[in-house]
């Protein structure tokens, strides 16, 4: 059996220690991470000409990073509703918005809750409220929805699945 120089052997260790310093280690499910939460009130009503409507509006303020986005409804229990659901998942580009809307279009539809909105980056996050009587805006409001960190994990966030038709 031959020996190797020492040289040659520490210079493999060191390759082989550089390669796997190198090599990203696994996400754990239990890695701990920021989600960003937002709860905007949110309710609608078609009753006899009159309308009442909610708007969320979401805006990446970040100049570079895009923003994964999971907002779900969530009714108030009084109402029947039913439990959280996930209504739509979403990555906003750097400095792009978009909006959900929260929809009553037949006469005698009502919701009335909270649409949240998750992402892993802050959010500027707006609730649009409208009433309109026989097709004639009546009032609106703008109302800033201010956020809250939670500490969670990959596991939790990833619980979250999204509607068939939207991205995850």
């Amino acid at each position: 059996m031959s020996k190797l120089p020492i040289r040659v052997v520490s210079t493999c260790s060191a390759a082989v220690a550089a390669a796997l310093l190198a090599v990203p280690a696994p996400v754990l499910a239990t890695d701990n991470f920021k989600v960003y939460s937002y709860a905007a009130k949110a309710f609608c009503e078609n009753e006899e000409g009159e309308e009442l409507e909610s708007t969320i509006n979401i805006h990446n303020p970040s100049l570079t990073q895009s923003a994964d986005i999971k907002i779900k409804t969530i009714a108030i229990p009084d109402e029947g509703q039913g439990a959280p659901s996930v209504a739509s998942c979403d990555t906003l580009g750097p400095d792009y918005a978009t909006s959900f809307e929260v929809e009553c279009e037949q006469p005698g539809d009502f919701f009335e809750g909270f649409v949240v909105v998750l992402s892993r980056q802050p959010l500027d996050v707006v609730g649009f409220y409208e009433t309109t009587f026989d097709g004639e805006l009546e009032d609106t409001d703008v109302v800033p929805v201010s956020g809250r960190k939670l500490n969670t994990n990959h596991n939790a966030w990833n619980r979250l699945s999204c509607p068939a038709n939207t991205p995850d």
